[in-house]
Protein backbone atom coordinates (compact mmCIF):
# COMPACT_ATOMS: atom_id res chain seq x y z
CA UNK A 1 0.00 0.00 0.00
CA UNK A 2 1.05 3.46 -0.44
CA UNK A 3 2.36 5.83 2.24
CA UNK A 4 -0.41 8.09 3.05
CA UNK A 5 -2.77 4.75 2.99
CA UNK A 6 -0.74 3.13 5.68
CA UNK A 7 -0.10 6.82 7.71
CA UNK A 8 -4.45 6.84 8.16
CA UNK A 9 -5.44 3.63 8.05
CA UNK A 10 -2.93 1.86 10.45
CA UNK A 11 -2.84 4.99 13.06
CA UNK A 12 -6.80 4.65 12.90
CA UNK A 13 -6.66 0.73 13.31
CA UNK A 14 -4.15 1.17 16.23
CA UNK A 15 -6.57 3.46 18.06
CA UNK A 16 -9.45 1.22 17.18
CA UNK A 17 -7.34 -1.76 18.76
CA UNK A 18 -5.54 0.16 21.96
CA UNK A 19 -9.02 1.89 22.73
CA UNK A 20 -6.25 5.18 24.54
CA UNK A 21 -8.64 5.82 28.13
CA UNK A 22 -7.82 9.31 28.55
CA UNK A 23 -6.30 12.21 26.84
CA UNK A 24 -2.57 11.50 27.10
CA UNK A 25 -2.93 8.21 26.28
CA UNK A 26 -4.69 9.26 23.02
CA UNK A 27 -1.97 11.57 22.32
CA UNK A 28 0.51 9.03 22.77
CA UNK A 29 -1.79 6.44 20.39
CA UNK A 30 -1.66 8.99 17.45
CA UNK A 31 2.13 9.74 17.70
CA UNK A 32 3.27 6.64 18.29
CA UNK A 33 0.28 4.86 16.01
CA UNK A 34 1.13 6.80 12.96
CA UNK A 35 5.36 6.56 13.33
CA UNK A 36 4.61 2.76 13.83
CA UNK A 37 2.55 2.68 10.43
CA UNK A 38 5.13 4.04 8.55
CA UNK A 39 8.27 3.11 9.69
CA UNK A 40 8.26 0.24 7.87
CA UNK A 41 8.76 2.25 4.64
CA UNK A 42 11.97 3.49 5.69
CA UNK A 43 13.74 1.17 3.19
CA UNK A 44 11.95 2.68 0.13
CA UNK A 45 14.32 4.13 -2.07
CA UNK A 46 13.64 6.75 -5.30
CA UNK A 47 15.45 6.36 -8.47
CA UNK A 48 18.38 4.58 -6.46
CA UNK A 49 18.62 7.11 -3.91
CA UNK A 50 17.79 6.15 -0.56
CA UNK A 51 15.89 8.89 1.37
CA UNK A 52 13.31 6.51 3.56
CA UNK A 53 15.25 7.85 6.32
CA UNK A 54 14.55 11.32 5.85
CA UNK A 55 11.21 10.61 5.36
CA UNK A 56 11.37 8.90 9.00
CA UNK A 57 12.75 11.59 10.59
CA UNK A 58 10.35 14.21 9.49
CA UNK A 59 7.60 12.61 10.22
CA UNK A 60 9.06 11.70 13.63
CA UNK A 61 9.62 15.31 13.85
CA UNK A 62 5.99 16.41 12.93
CA UNK A 63 4.68 13.79 15.17
CA UNK A 64 6.38 15.15 18.14
CA UNK A 65 5.54 18.91 17.27
CA UNK A 66 1.60 18.07 16.77
CA UNK A 67 1.65 16.11 20.58
CA UNK A 68 3.85 18.75 22.05
CA UNK A 69 1.34 21.66 21.00
CA UNK A 70 -1.46 19.65 22.25
CA UNK A 71 0.24 18.42 25.01
CA UNK A 72 0.95 21.88 26.27
CA UNK A 73 -2.64 23.14 24.90
CA UNK A 74 -4.75 20.57 26.62
CA UNK A 75 -2.00 20.13 29.64
CA UNK A 76 -2.05 16.35 29.14
CA UNK A 77 1.25 16.07 31.37
CA UNK A 78 2.98 13.58 28.60
CA UNK A 79 6.27 15.55 29.43
CA UNK A 80 5.85 15.49 32.47
CA UNK A 81 5.45 11.62 32.43
CA UNK A 82 8.85 11.05 30.37
CA UNK A 83 10.22 13.76 33.10
CA UNK A 84 9.39 11.51 36.21
CA UNK A 85 8.73 7.82 35.37
CA UNK A 86 11.45 7.16 32.15
CA UNK A 87 14.15 9.44 32.85
CA UNK A 88 15.68 12.12 29.94
CA UNK A 89 18.88 9.73 29.51
CA UNK A 90 17.16 6.33 29.19
CA UNK A 91 14.49 8.31 26.45
CA UNK A 92 17.77 9.15 24.90
CA UNK A 93 19.05 6.41 24.52
CA UNK A 94 16.03 4.34 22.91
CA UNK A 95 15.80 7.35 20.09
CA UNK A 96 19.42 6.73 18.93
CA UNK A 97 18.73 2.60 19.22
CA UNK A 98 15.88 3.59 17.26
CA UNK A 99 17.10 5.59 14.94
CA UNK A 100 20.41 3.22 14.73
CA UNK A 101 18.04 0.43 13.77
CA UNK A 102 16.29 2.48 11.18
CA UNK A 103 19.42 3.40 9.41
CA UNK A 104 20.11 0.06 9.57
CA UNK A 105 16.69 -0.99 7.84
CA UNK A 106 17.22 1.65 5.14
CA UNK A 107 19.77 -0.26 3.33
CA UNK A 108 18.28 -3.21 3.55
CA UNK A 109 15.89 -4.88 0.40
CA UNK A 110 12.17 -3.79 0.42
CA UNK A 111 10.12 -5.24 2.56
CA UNK A 112 12.76 -7.10 4.48
CA UNK A 113 14.50 -6.10 7.78
CA UNK A 114 12.02 -3.36 8.87
CA UNK A 115 8.69 -5.77 7.60
CA UNK A 116 9.67 -8.20 9.49
CA UNK A 117 9.43 -10.02 13.46
CA UNK A 118 12.83 -9.55 14.35
CA UNK A 119 12.03 -5.79 12.85
CA UNK A 120 9.17 -5.29 14.74
CA UNK A 121 11.18 -6.71 18.23
CA UNK A 122 14.30 -4.65 17.90
CA UNK A 123 12.40 -1.43 16.89
CA UNK A 124 9.88 -2.31 19.85
CA UNK A 125 12.39 -2.69 22.37
CA UNK A 126 13.82 0.87 21.29
CA UNK A 127 10.60 1.95 21.71
CA UNK A 128 10.05 0.42 25.35
CA UNK A 129 13.28 1.71 26.46
CA UNK A 130 12.35 5.33 24.68
CA UNK A 131 9.10 5.24 26.19
CA UNK A 132 7.00 2.12 27.86
CA UNK A 133 3.54 3.60 27.83
CA UNK A 134 3.81 4.17 23.95
CA UNK A 135 5.17 0.20 22.90
CA UNK A 136 1.83 -1.31 22.12
CA UNK A 137 0.87 1.85 20.21
CA UNK A 138 3.65 1.41 18.14
CA UNK A 139 3.80 -2.04 17.52
CA UNK A 140 0.03 -2.17 16.94
CA UNK A 141 1.41 0.44 14.12
CA UNK A 142 3.87 -1.58 12.77
CA UNK A 143 1.92 -4.36 12.39
CA UNK A 144 -0.96 -3.10 10.72
CA UNK A 145 1.63 -2.13 8.49
CA UNK A 146 3.38 -5.46 7.65
CA UNK A 147 -0.47 -6.89 7.13
CA UNK A 148 -1.06 -4.54 4.63
CA UNK A 149 1.51 -5.17 2.46
CA UNK A 150 0.91 -9.31 2.92
CA UNK A 151 -1.81 -8.57 0.32
CA UNK A 152 0.13 -7.01 -2.63
CA UNK A 153 2.06 -9.05 -5.02
CA UNK A 154 5.49 -8.12 -3.55
CA UNK A 155 6.61 -10.68 -1.18
CA UNK A 156 7.34 -9.63 2.84
CA UNK A 157 10.71 -11.47 3.95
CA UNK A 158 8.93 -11.93 7.61
CA UNK A 159 11.63 -14.26 8.82
CA UNK A 160 14.26 -12.10 7.88
CA UNK A 161 17.00 -12.89 7.78
CA UNK A 162 15.95 -16.06 6.12
CA UNK A 163 14.66 -16.51 2.51
CA UNK A 164 12.41 -19.25 3.97
CA UNK A 165 9.83 -16.56 5.19
CA UNK A 166 9.03 -14.53 2.10
CA UNK A 167 5.21 -14.47 1.76
CA UNK A 168 2.41 -12.29 0.14
CA UNK A 169 -1.22 -13.20 -0.73
CA UNK A 170 -1.46 -11.65 -4.11
CA UNK A 171 -4.60 -10.36 -4.13
CA UNK A 172 -3.78 -6.61 -4.33
CA UNK A 173 -2.08 -4.11 -5.91
CA UNK A 174 -0.23 -1.65 -3.56
CA UNK A 175 -1.65 1.25 -5.26
CA UNK A 176 -5.37 0.27 -6.93
CA UNK A 177 -8.79 0.18 -5.66
CA UNK A 178 -8.17 -1.37 -2.47
CA UNK A 179 -5.61 0.97 -1.48
CA UNK A 180 -7.76 4.29 -1.76
CA UNK A 181 -10.92 2.19 -0.17
CA UNK A 182 -8.48 1.49 2.87
CA UNK A 183 -6.80 5.27 2.37
CA UNK A 184 -10.53 7.07 2.52
CA UNK A 185 -11.69 4.61 5.17
CA UNK A 186 -8.51 5.13 7.95
CA UNK A 187 -8.89 8.92 6.76
CA UNK A 188 -12.94 9.39 7.99
CA UNK A 189 -12.06 6.71 10.75
CA UNK A 190 -9.26 8.90 12.31
CA UNK A 191 -11.48 12.38 11.81
CA UNK A 192 -14.41 10.37 13.90
CA UNK A 193 -12.02 8.93 16.91
CA UNK A 194 -10.53 12.47 17.14
CA UNK A 195 -13.85 14.04 17.59
CA UNK A 196 -14.87 11.78 19.63
CA UNK A 197 -11.89 11.92 21.94
CA UNK A 198 -11.81 15.58 21.72
CA UNK A 199 -15.96 15.71 23.08
CA UNK A 200 -14.89 13.64 25.82
CA UNK A 201 -11.98 15.69 27.22
CA UNK A 202 -14.78 18.68 27.19
CA UNK A 203 -17.25 16.72 28.77
CA UNK A 204 -14.13 15.65 31.34
CA UNK A 205 -13.36 19.18 32.08
CA UNK A 206 -16.81 20.20 32.39
CA UNK A 207 -17.58 22.28 28.88
CA UNK A 208 -20.02 20.25 27.72
CA UNK A 209 -23.56 20.40 29.26
CA UNK A 210 -24.02 16.72 28.52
Amino acid sequence: MTGKTHFTFGTAVTVLLTHPSDWKSFLLCLGAGAVGACVSDVDVSTSGSHKGFQRLLLLIAAAVLVVAGLDFFFQAGIWAMIQQKNGLLRSLAGVTIFLALCLYGEHQPHRSFTHSLAGVAMLGTAVFIMLPQAVWYFVCGMATHIFLDLWNRKKVQLLFPFDAGKICFRLCSADGVVNRVLFWTGFFLLIGESIWAAVALLHHSGWLPF
